[in-house]
């Protein structure tokens, strides 16, 4: 499967490394984030060991999307039942990086979210909610010099909040960032990974 993760600017390096230690295929740095191949296993792999990753996302297809109908009609053939259900809350996010919408963000989003309700109205008379704060199933598309792409974000939320916690501590810097700091001092072998 075609998987992708989300970095800051300047670790996209950094990021490639860590995806190739754990036995990546295909893996190519882009803008803040660096493309991957894996199975399901790589993808779990990916979610718990990328100290400099933020989200890993899952492609879901590549979308035509010339003008916003064009996108409508592209988001309302994907067989959204595959992925979340009508009990589950949804959302979208719509990123440009070398790549443009064709319209304003805000708008492709909601395009992308009558798409979706529409479709399960009407494959199933009723729909999922949207909570664009704590999403149960987040989406991503992507507008890049390839063209538009749908993702499923496979954690659901930051890498930062991976579990092992039961509360934030309100930590004064991004733990990614604190990983890319520490990783390009030199320090990285000393602090371990946790």
């Amino acid at each position: 499967m075609r998987l992708s993760a989300s970095c800051l600017p300047g670790t996209e390096d950094l990021l490639r490394r860590e995806l190739q230690d754990i036995g990546a295929g295909n893996v190519r740095p882009g803008r803040q984030a660096v493309n991957f191949e894996g199975n399901d296993e790589l993808m779990l792999r990916a979610l718990g060991e990328l100290p400099s990753a933020l989200r890993v996302y899952q492609e879901l297809s590549e979308i035509s999307a010339s003008t916003q109908t064009d996108l409508y009609r592209s988001l309302r053939r994907v067989k959204w039942e595959r992925y979340v259900t009508v009990d589950q809350s949804f959302s979208f996010e719509v990123i440009e990086s070398g790549g443009r919408a064709p319209g304003p963000i805000r708008y492709i989003t909601l395009k992308a979210k009558d798409a979706l309700v529409d479709y399960f109205r009407e494959e199933q008379g009723k729909r999922p909610s949207v909570d664009r704060g704590e999403a149960d199933i987040r989406f991503l598309i992507l507008f890049d010099r390839g063209g538009c792409r749908l993702y499923r974000d496979a954690a659901g939320r930051p890498l930062s909040q991976r579990g092992y916690r039961l509360r934030h501590a309100g930590a004064p810097l991004n733990e990614a960032l604190a990983w890319a700091l520490l990783n390009f001092s030199g320090f990285s072998d000393a602090a371990g990974s946790g």
